[in-house]
C-alpha cells in the first residue's frame, strides 16, 4: 500500500482542481494514460500477458479506484483521503493476489 500511495496522492493532486464531473472526468482520464503507458511498455517488450490477461482486470479496478477517490473528496475535500483509500485497497488486492507463501 505504501508503494502506491505516491501515485495516488499525486494523480488526486492533479485532477481534484476542477469541479464537480469535470474531476471525475479528468480522474479517469489520467488513469487512461497511465495504463495506456503500461500497456505500450508491455508491448514493445514483447509481453502480451499483460495486455491480454491483466489489463482486462486492472480497467474496471481503476475505474473503481477513481469513483471511491472522487466520492471520498466530495464528503471529505481532503485529496489524502480518497489516496489513502485507494493505496489501502490496491495494496490489499496485491497482497491477496500474490501471497508471500
Amino acid at each position: 500500500a505504501l508503494l502506491t500511495l505516491p501515485f495516488f496522492v499525486a494523480t488526486d493532486a492533479v485532477v481534484r482542481g476542477a469541479e464537480g464531473i469535470k474531476s471525475l472526468a479528468s480522474g479517469v482520464v489520467f488513469r487512461a494514460g497511465a495504463l495506456a503507458l503500461v500497456a505500450l511498455a508491455f508491448v514493445v517488450a514483447g509481453n502480451l500477458f499483460f495486455d491480454l490477461v491483466i489489463l482486462p482486470v486492472i480497467v474496471p479496478l481503476f475505474l473503481l479506484l477513481e469513483i471511491v477517490s472522487y466520492d471520498a473528496y466530495r464528503w471529505t475535500g481532503s485529496v489524502l483521503a480518497g489516496a489513502v483509500i485507494n493505496a489501502l485497497i490496491t495494496g490489499w488486492l496485491l497482497a491477496s493476489a500474490f501471497p508471500l507463501a
